[in-house]
């Protein structure tokens, strides 16, 4: 699916927002909500919809970025609903190294 593609490319932006609602409010579940994404048949966003409530800073920054990426035109206007999921990353601290005698 090509909605999927153009939500896929946004991931990395999309990432940064997540991890500036983990900074704020840490969690060690993954988060799934869902994004229905009403596109025109110019490829711009005319209306997004999250499915994601207890996480206003999450939503507004996500909804920032999906509502200004463009997708391909096509001849109607199209409506989808995408998952999106994320997950923690664990990030393991490195051994320190031991200074020997």
């Amino acid at each position: 699916m090509q909605l999927s593609a153009v939500i896929d490319a946004a991931r990395p932006a999309l990432q940064k927002c997540y991890q500036e609602a983990l900074d704020k409010s840490p969690r060690t579940n993954e988060l799934r909500f869902q994004a229905v994404i009403h596109v025109e048949p110019s490829g711009e966003v005319s209306s997004l919809e999250l499915d994601l409530k207890d996480s206003p800073t999450l939503s507004d920054c996500v909804g920032g970025i999906i509502g200004h990426l463009t997708f391909p035109q096509a001849e109607v206007a199209t409506h989808a609903s995408l998952p999106l999921i994320f997950r923690p990353e664990i990030v393991k601290d490195e051994p320190a190294e031991s200074a020997a005698p």
